[in-house]
């Protein structure tokens, strides 16, 4: 089943009676044609939020460790790339579970929103302090 994935990062305020989420702005990479439950994924400072877009209700979270700084899903919905700078790497997210399902090791410090993915989501760019890396991500290397 393809997904819909919304992405929260930092910048705008979410509020309803029961769930504040504070400092984090909208990005809606939707892809026409996807279909499916729509989540959105929020970054916390050493964990990840997923909540329903509808009531705003946290459906989980996920403690990973690290500090976030950019999330971006594939245009598929199959797989969620979250750059962590304090493990020097980029989380993979499968956006069917919600969790952590590697870790790519790119070097010193990826960068906030430095991320990108190949029009075909073969190819994970991430710029570091040492350069670029460019990660194969079917085999993740």
């Amino acid at each position: 089943m393809k997904r819909a994935i919304w992405c929260l990062a930092m910048g705008l305020v979410l509020a309803t009676a029961s769930t504040v989420l504070p400092n984090h702005d909208m990005t809606t990479p939707q892809q026409p044609g996807l279909s499916g439950p729509e989540v959105l994924y929020v970054l916390a400072k050493d964990s990840y939020l997923v909540v329903d877009p509808a009531s705003l209700k946290v459906l989980t979270t996920e403690k990973v460790g690290g500090c976030f700084s950019a999330l971006v899903p594939t245009g598929d919905g199959k797989l969620v790339y979250a750059s962590n700078p304090c493990l020097n790497g980029v989380v993979v997210i499968d956006p069917a579970t919600h969790k952590v399902i590697d870790l790519l090791k790119v070097g010193e410090r990826p960068g906030s929103g430095d991320m990108r993915l190949s029009p075909d989501w073969k190819t994970v760019w991430v710029r570091t302090l040492d350069g670029v890396s460019v990660n194969d991500a079917a085999t993740r290397k």
